[in-house]
């Protein structure tokens, strides 16, 4: 099984290299994970990056696992590779393989034998949406997959009462820390999923357990995402429910399931269709249900598998937008596992071998109804769909005929054809064509040799991927010049051209800044207009040392340069304004004093605290602007006195100075908002769940020790029996 996921795994990447990086995945995922290992081998605070602006507060934005010690581990060592392609085949194996063996784990568990549980691990594996959007787009989802069905199976044997909890409060805190806010929804599921399977009036200790590991489980969940929530308001996340049918299944789609060419007429990204198999399970599941002993199913097992494909199929069907979630498609992995599982555990009894004739017509029929359906979505290609039907017929037939002659050869059958139907589809959809193919470059190598040294201090791009030309997208074109998303940071820039799914509103509307960096040409005016209370323009409250503008955005070689300013390179696709006269504290994101008084230093920045050493010339209100976003957490002082935050232009951080305040050093400092009480939920839930772990090992040692006692009396008591006769 696990040859056979690495296979799968790396049949994308040899057709084309660029598959594990589309879109948010080499635009924020990736730079955004590279830049916090690089910051955690330094040694540093991983918490917040001041240098990477509105994607900097990784607290907040609870994206990118800064709690998972698995993505810490990947980030600190794998996503630090040269080449960026190999990294996330790396990253991807690893979450494929944990995937896979879980699920492996788990059909074990539900009575599946070992091949068809192995066979079950490739199959979620290698789902549509897994392998072309999770592994490709957005790694936290396939993160929190692959330690699903761990959860699931540990909270299943914790109900048996042959696992300690512990194991369970692993699985869900490695799950709810991922990065990804549907496994704090997936946790709660499985875990009710599983008492429903398992309540029983005997069995009320197990239910504690679960439902005080569940409650363990939610606590961290909810460490991990009070800053977000507490944060949440200086940006631009939407909370409201909604339904615009973005990325959204209907229940025919759900159908595509066996049609491994299938595009799902499904709108996403201004597109009315799908551009990659997205509803894609296995090629056999469907196909073969007319052959399956189903009744082999435990009336027990089908509760817990029932509950769980349930609530995830009416939630894949749901709103496209409900509260922090969006697009439901996003469900339909965690609908493929029970299905996944069930299909196992079926296929692990002998398959019926009577009225051969009317089933193998019925699986016919169910195949050519799956090839229609594919080309009735969306017309054309229709050679591939037939090419498609064809191989799982003549892979189905293959297998039957296995099957009854030598039974228990359907497994490795199945696999192989599982691989060879990757094959097609690959050679049919070799990228995800529904997310963004930036072709950006792929190597530190080549940020380093363009960037370095080149763009100076902090960076400002007005630029937008947009305004690129499809013949410059490329290492020979705008790229040697432009960084996109968060590349900057791979770049080693201190760049405010970043990729923020938080967002921060005041940055965004000063600059009109969209979420991935990009910019519009009015920036450029705002810039060099007052902004500050001493009439500072905005590009010296933001610190700019280099502005870099996209000539297809704005020309500007002709421009009147701004007063200090002047033109240091001009290319095919950027001009390079930096500035000519020196920063008054270089050490310091200090850019602005406004009132009646002086600094006398500013001590070298760190990325949580600056100090400034002021002299007041006479009583009046004073303000000190930095060049920093005014992220909630943020506190000052002067000599031991609170002095009070505000937000400035474009979000800046001011602290304003009393009008009777004293001479003194002013330090700013930051730390995640409430982060003494969110730490306290954090110890409460370990708290909570290392003692249900105890509590659960104590009752188990009494319990071993009652019927050791209870055995040995009954010895006595048969052996005096004896003696006696």
């Amino acid at each position: 099984m696990l040859v056979s996921v690495v296979v799968a795994g790396l049949l994308p990447y040899l057709g084309d290299r660029r598959f594990y990086l589309a879109d948010d995945n080499i635009v924020s995922w990736m730079p955004t994970g590279r830049r916090i290992g690089e910051l955690l081998r330094n040694g540093e605070s991983h918490l917040m990056d001041p240098d990477m602006w509105w994607a900097g507060n990784f607290v907040a934005s609870a994206r990118y696992g800064i709690w998972n010690p698995l993505i810490l581990a990947l980030d600190v060592t794998v996503l630090q590779l040269d080449d960026f392609a190999v990294a996330m085949l790396i990253v991807t194996l690893v979450y494929l393989t944990i995937l896979a063996s879980g699920t492996y784990l788990l059909a074990c568990e539900y009575g599946a034998k070992r091949w068809l549980a192995a066979l079950a691990g490739l199959v979620v594996s290698t789902g549509g949406w897994t392998l072309w959007m999770d592994a490709t787009w957005w790694t936290p989802h396939l993160t929190s997959l692959a330690f699903t069905p761990y959860v699931w199976v540990a909270a299943r044997r914790v109900a048996r009462g042959v696992c300690s909890p512990i194991w369970l409060l692993l699985a869900g805190w490695m799950c709810v820390t991922a990065g990804n806010p549907y496994s704090n929804l997936v946790v709660l599921v499985l875990v009710i999923a599983v008492a429903a399977e398992f309540f029983d009036r005997r069995n009320l200790r197990s239910m504690y357990v679960l439902g005080a590991s569940l409650a363990s489980i939610g606590l961290v969940a909810l460490f991990v995402y009070l800053p977000f929530r507490i944060t949440a308001p200086v940006g631009w996340r939407e909370t409201a429910i909604a339904n615009d049918g973005s990325w959204s299944p209907g229940l025919d789609d759900l159908f595509l399931m066996s049609s491994p060419t299938a595009s799902p007429f499904v709108p996403n990204f201004g597109s009315k269709f799908l551009e990659f198999p997205a509803a894609y399970l296995s090629w056999f599941v469907l196909p073969l249900a007319p052959w399956v002993a189903w009744r082999s199913l435990r009336r027990r097992s089908v509760v817990g598998l029932a509950v769980v494909g349930g609530v995830f199929l009416l939630l894949a069907l749901g709103p496209s937008t409900f509260w922090l979630f969006r697009w439901p498609f996003r469900l339909v992995p965690y609908l493929h596992l029970p299905i996944a599982i069930g299909a196992a555990v079926a296929l692990s009894s002998p398959i019926h071998s009577d009225r051969r004739g009317r089933r193998a017509a019925m699986t016919a029929g169910i195949v050519a109804v799956g090839a229609y359906l594919s080309w009735a979505d969306v017309p054309g290609d229709i050679a591939w769909h037939l090419a498609g039907g064809l191989l799982i017929g003549v892979g189905l037939t293959i297998v039957v005929v296995l099957e009854t002659r030598r039974p228990g050869a359907a497994g490795p059958a199945l696999m192989l054809g599982t691989l060879a139907v990757l094959g097609l589809q690959l050679q049919f959809q070799p990228l995800n064509g529904s997310v963004s193919d930036l072709n950006l470059p792929r190597t530190a190598e080549f940020y380093e040799e363009h960037f370095d040294g080149r763009y100076e201090g902090t960076v400002l791009q007005i630029a937008s991927f947009d305004a690129i030309a499809p013949a410059d997208q490329n290492n020979d074109g705008a790229y040697q010049d432009i960084t996109i998303g968060s590349m900057s940071a791979a770049a080693g820039l201190d760049g405010l051209n970043t990729f923020s799914g938080l967002g921060y509103n005041r940055f965004s509307q000063a600059l009109c800044m969209r979420f991935d960096g990009a910019l519009c040409a009015d920036a450029w005016n705002r810039l060099w207009e007052p902004a500050g209370d001493d009439g500072q323009s905005l590009a010296v409250l933001l610190g700019l040392d280099t502005v870099v503008v996209q000539r297809s955005v704005l020309d500007t070689t002709a421009s009147t340069p701004p007063p200090g300013w002047d033109i240091a390179e001009v290319t095919d696709h950027v001009v390079v304004w930096k500035r000519g006269f020196p920063d008054e504290w270089p050490d310091s994101r200090l850019t602005s004093v406004a009132g009646p008084i002086v600094v006398e230093s500013a001590d070298p920045t760190e990325p949580h605290r600056e100090s400034v050493a002021i002299r007041r010339l006479e009583p009046g209100a004073a303000t000190l602007t930095f060049a920093r976003l005014a992220w909630p957490g943020y506190e000052a002082t002067i000599e031991g006195r609170s002095l009070p935050i505000g937000e400035g232009p474009a979000g800046l951080v001011t602290v304003t100075l009393p009008d009777d305040g004293d001479s003194g050093i002013v330090t700013l400092t930051w730390s995640p908002p409430s982060w003494r009480r969110t730490l306290a939920v954090l110890f409460l839930g370990l708290l909570l769940g290392l003692s249900t772990d105890l509590i659960w090992r104590w009752q188990r040692r009494r319990s071993r020790a009652r019927q050791l006692t209870e055995s040995r009396h009954s010895t006595s008591r048969a052996a005096t029996t004896n003696l006696t006769r």
